[in-house]
């Protein structure tokens, strides 16, 4: 009996060392799981911080003249780390923005020109007793003027911003420049140097194409710096907006039927995409006449070439603002490039002004939806959140 008593207590001693050991583990684990949890809030804290910077940074920006220029690409902005980020000579010697977050979270915001493109940059981080704890990734966002140029159905027909160099018409046939719609009543064509009205002729039995009861072919419609530069806004819409009738296309192109290429000139649709809404071609344009187009073409290289003989149309808008390759365009002097418009008519197709077509597409992409990640002038827009 005394040796059975023995084992007990031997037994109970083991039990309660493992119960020990065990209780110790547990307590280790219960502080390792609060100070996991202590470092997961402290970094999504110092996120929250970058994202309440960014929008601090939006509702601050003045204007265009905020961005300052830098050389560095902006996967090397991202990768410059909190202390970088503070550092002022990184970003041509802009001063860091005040903390836009209280407490233990520290947060900034910078201005950035890439190549000519306009990002917020902000981060956040979380302090204990001076000592940081939790920095965010950097958050860039790509903020743009939003267009407030003319309305997309106060553009002729066809408009040729640029200084006519040459307008030809070689075919006797005419090609027919019209406008649909009630009360739509106006020119053809629209120029934007008085000199240049003189430029546009055709022969005389295009008179069909007058539009309307004016009788007047072609008007000088003058348009300020200003309002050119905002027209020139539809470059970087096209460029980063997510629309699907929204397409930019770097270089020269023709619209046709498919993706064949023909003369050296690709199409500017693929096979799988869908002709209409916004088209930006950043060179020159040609239109065979065959294709359908519903909205408005905006055309940067200097020649635009129509070769007429199909039965399509373009029904919206032709815009033809020509880039000026010498300089740098903006509201304060914008040089415009030299435009020269090749008519090879003939054929039922027509440029067709209509301004439900235009009307509905300006308020598809322009209008207030609310929708907005953050309040700040209505003359800027987020396009990418990243």
């Amino acid at each position: 009996m005394k040796n059975r008593h023995g084992a007990a207590l031997v037994v109970v001693l083991a039990l309660l060392a493992i119960s020990l050991m065990v209780g110790l583990s547990m307590m280790q684990s219960s502080q390792v799981d609060e100070r996991l949890a202590g470092n997961y809030r402290a970094q999504a804290d110092a996120q929250m911080g970058a994202e309440k910077a960014a929008c601090a940074g939006l509702g601050a920006l003045e204007g265009p003249d905020d961005f300052v220029s830098v050389s560095l690409s902006l996967a090397d902005l991202s990768s410059l780390g909190w202390q970088g980020f503070g550092n002022d000579s990184e970003f041509n010697n802009q001063v860091l923005s005040p903390n836009a977050c209280a407490g233990d979270v520290e947060c900034h915001y910078r201005y950035v020109k890439i190549g000519g493109v306009t990002y917020i940059l902000a981060m956040g981080a979380v302090a204990d007793e001076g000592r940081v704890v939790a920095v965010s990734e950097p958050l860039d966002v790509l903020v743009l003027e939003d267009y407030r140029g003319p309305g997309l159905a106060d553009f002729d027909p066809i408009t040729i911003l640029g200084s006519v160099n040459d307008f030809s018409h070689t075919n006797s046939r005419p090609f027919a420049i019209t406008r649909v719609g009630e009360n739509n009543d106006g020119y053809s064509i629209a120029v934007q140097d008085p000199a240049d009205v003189e430029e546009i002729t055709f022969s005389a039995n295009n008179e069909e194409n007058h539009a309307a009861v004016d009788d007047e072919l072609v008007q000088a419609k003058e348009y300020s710096d200003d309002e050119l530069a905002q027209i020139a806004a539809l470059v970087n819409f096209a460029k980063y907006s997510d629309h699907s009738n929204v397409k930019y296309y770097s270089g020269s192109c023709a619209l046709r039927e498919g993706e064949e290429q023909e003369d050296d000139i690709p199409s500017c649709y693929s096979v799988e995409e869908e002709s209409g809404g916004l088209l930006v071609v950043d060179g020159d344009f040609t239109w065979d006449g065959y294709n359908y187009f519903e909205g408005i073409i905006l055309v940067r290289g200097e020649n635009i070439v129509y070769n007429g003989g199909g039965s399509g149309s373009l029904r919206g808008a032709l815009v033809h603002l020509p880039d000026n390759p010498t300089g740098e365009q903006g509201a304060d002097g914008f040089d415009l490039g030299d435009a020269t418009i090749t008519m090879n008519g003939g054929g039922a197709s027509a440029f067709v002004h209509d301004p439900a077509i235009l009307n509905g597409l300006e308020d598809s992409w322009f209008s207030d939806d609310g929708e907005d990640v953050c309040e700040g002038d209505a003359r800027f827009r987020i396009y990418k959140w990243e």
